[in-house]
């Protein structure tokens, strides 16, 4: 697919990017059709996505999910705010948002921009979990957000990070600051294949505060490219809400319907 930037919207820009669509058609962002006859791509988030593509996004985001810890739930099963399996084993997190499940649409197009470096995937799909948690109902209590961190080794062997992306692409949609609360204290091994308990036992104590945060009632979003069993995420409430926070809440791209014993191809948890 041919990568085409797009010039400001001033008058040299409109006649730039009309001979930019005349020399190379639009085509969707997601799968790499072009135009039917006199049906052009709608624009979405300054990029353009199909018809089919942008509906199979949207049927995504409709899904039924538990406000709370964000997996699949029918509302009939919610109670309080939540379902079955954050009741059963507790949850540090007031909220959270996900764009949709892994099984979804969303799933290959995840490990697109995760694993293929198809970073351009970053924009529409944070900007929809933009609009996905302007509408929870714990929004306007949100101050800041913070980005899930890496370890320095692993940053080194992958410069960009999804995480990073959307994070940075989301404060930008919803107008909240992105501040380098967390820091990877320690590293360890991969998430894939363990049990939650395992999971749990792997991230504890890897997290720590960033030098010089001091929280003192914050309410803050912890940021992250893809949740599997959470005990990642509730590691990073762990250290937030002890260093002071008031209520931390989560927003993931997608969340991994999580069988125990399974090997998971995402490294997320």
């Amino acid at each position: 697919m041919i990568r085409r930037i797009r010039v400001p919207f001033t008058w040299f820009g409109r006649l730039a990017n009309a001979g930019a669509d005349l020399l190379y058609p639009p085509q969707c962002l997601f799968c790499g059709t072009g135009p039917a006859p006199g049906s052009p791509l709608s624009t979405f988030y300054a990029v353009h996505i199909c018809r089919t593509c942008r509906a199979a996004i949207d049927a995504a985001v409709a899904e039924s999910a538990c406000p709370t810890c964000g997996g699949e739930a029918d509302k009939i099963e919610v109670k309080n705010g939540r379902c079955p399996q954050c009741r059963a084993r507790g949850t540090r997190l007031a909220g959270t948002v996900r764009l949709g499940a892994y099984g979804s649409f969303l799933g290959p197009h995840l490990r697109a921009l995760k694993y293929l470096g198809r970073e351009e995937l970053a924009v529409p799909l944070a900007r929809r979990l933009g609009d996905s948690l302007r509408c929870a109902a714990w929004f306007e209590r949100v101050e800041a957000i913070a980005a899930v961190p890496s370890h320095w080794m692993r940053r080194i062997a992958r410069p960009v990070r999804t995480v990073d992306l959307i994070a940075r692409e989301l404060a930008d949609a919803v107008d909240l600051p992105l501040l380098p609360l967390l820091r990877r204290v320690r590293g360890g091994p991969h998430q894939i294949g363990l049990s939650y308990t395992q999971r749990l036992h792997n991230v504890r104590g890897a997290f720590g505060l960033g030098r010089g945060v001091q929280l003192e009632g914050a309410r803050i979003l912890i940021v992250d490219d893809v949740m599997t069993t959470g005990a990642t995420i509730e590691e990073c409430a762990r250290v937030l809400l002890r260093g002071g926070a008031a209520e931390v809440f989560a927003a993931v791209l997608v969340r991994v319907d999580f069988e125990p014993g399974t090997v998971q191809y995402l490294d997320g948890v």
